[in-house]
């Protein structure tokens, strides 16, 4: 298949979350979808939940198109707030509940948004930036005392009608998830719909989980890698997506006995942290069979497989703001796995020099001066040349953009990037 008319029929597509939502609640009303400490949802009463706060956005002035920050942990609202803004065709930006001050400020005008979700853990942060941004917050705080510019979020959350969906295609902008903030403050990343529903389409069968089983994900969801390997082909199998509100070594097995998870998603510390739990004779007493994410190290991927007794890895190695993943899904330790078969003919092998910080060229590739970029692959070692993936596609349209704010914090633009020559 050519992957420009794969990617012309998704950016076309009108298969978006919002419709979804409303799909299963439909097909498999009474399954449960969403999982945490002390709270669960069905596929209807989630969709109801997300009905409530769409009702509370669009009062809010909440239209398709409009920016709206979501600034909370790990919870049901999070994912209510995030139907709701695909079900009314708006932009979901995903603060990191991390970041404070200057940098809080900095993220919050580059969103472009007026309204936001919050919740109680964020109004410490919220009150030390007060009156530096435009956004106003419907609060999720339970009895606090909230200042002037914001609302209780119970007040507002009223009937759970559907609202009205407009007319949405994959190529329409879903969210801002923003960079770590390596040089500079965070940037937010334009993430459209049609990633959203390639990482449930093409994820769920990856990792083998079939409906009614639980994908577990205890990281952050305002970052890719719970939302796009956790939640997004949870839900689109008609799974459940278990997480909590912030991770917890010594609850990691406790968890995923309680929810009878068959995968979970990690990022390389977070199983370092689990192997620096006591070792006990139940650390194979669980259903897991697969565990997928990014950054798992040699000398720590072969220890966590034997310890705990998990069948497969699925490695991936990817950005954010990038438009090309490898996955290894042949559990092969230190390996950068494979792309896509639809990217097969757009993406090349190359040897990457990490000690001189370059491609390794042969003369003929001097001359010819092809075009590639480079993924460093994590395991290589200086001077090893290790093969790693590179993308040979100038032209191709990437499937996420970064936003880019005007001077004064306004809206960012939301135009995605040519991919030009970088090597």
């Amino acid at each position: 298949m050519d992957l420009r008319s794969v990617l012309a029929d998704l950016r076309a597509s009108s298969d978006t979350f919002g419709p979804l939502v409303r799909r299963q609640a439909e097909t498999i009303p009474d399954r449960l979808a969403l999982a945490f400490e002390h709270e669960s949802l069905t596929y209807a009463a989630y969709n109801q939940e997300v009905n409530r706060v769409a009702g509370a956005l669009r009062r809010a002035g909440v239209v398709k198109g409009t920016p709206v920050a979501i600034l909370c942990l790990n919870s049901p609202l999070f994912l209510a707030t995030l139907g709701a803004v695909a079900k009314l065709g708006a932009v979901g930006a995903l603060i990191n509940t991390h970041v404070r001050g200057s940098a809080l400020t900095s993220v919050l005008r580059a969103s472009g948004a007026a309204v936001g979700v919050c919740d109680g853990d964020a109004l410490a942060g919220l009150d030390a930036v007060r009156g530096t941004h435009p956004v106003r917050f419907l609060a999720d705080a339970g009895t606090a005392s909230l200042p002037a510019d914001m609302r209780p979020l119970r007040d507002v959350l009223t009937r759970a009608d559907e609202p009205d969906l407009p007319d949405l295609r994959g190529g329409d902008v879903f969210l801002y998830i923003y960079t770590s903030g390596t040089t500079g403050y965070p940037k937010p990343a334009i993430i459209r719909h049609l990633r959203f529903t390639m990482a449930g389409l093409s994820l769920a069968p990856l990792l083998g989980v079939e409906p009614g089983e639980t994908i577990y994900a205890p990281l952050p969801l305002y970052h890719g890698e719970s939302l796009f390997v956790g939640f997004a082909p949870a839900f689109r199998v008609g799974g459940t997506f278990a997480s909590r509100r912030r991770f917890a070594a010594h609850a990691f097995l406790d968890d995923v006995r309680r929810h009878r998870a068959v995968a979970f998603v990690y990022v390389g510390e977070l199983c370092r942290y689990l192997l620096r739990q006591p070792v006990t004779p139940r650390d194979r007493d669980h259903r897991l069979r697969v565990a997928a994410g990014a950054g798992l190290r040699p000398d720590i991927w072969v220890p966590f497989q034997e310890r705990f007794g998990i069948a497969r890895i699925v490695e991936m190695y990817g950005a954010t703001e990038g438009n090309v993943a490898l996955h290894n899904a042949d559990g092969r330790v230190g390996s950068v796995g494979k792309p896509h078969p639809l990217l097969e003919d757009n993406v090349r092998l190359a040897r990457f020099d990490l000690a001189r910080g370059e491609l390794v060229r042969t003369p003929i590739a001097r001359r010819r001066r092809r075009s590639s970029c480079a993924m460093r692959s994590r395991q290589a070692t200086p001077g090893s040349g290790r093969a790693t993936s590179c993308a040979v596609t100038p032209t191709a349209t990437t499937t996420s953009s970064t936003a880019s704010a005007t001077p004064s914090g306004g809206r960012a633009r939301t135009s995605p990037r040519r991919r030009s020559p970088t090597c």
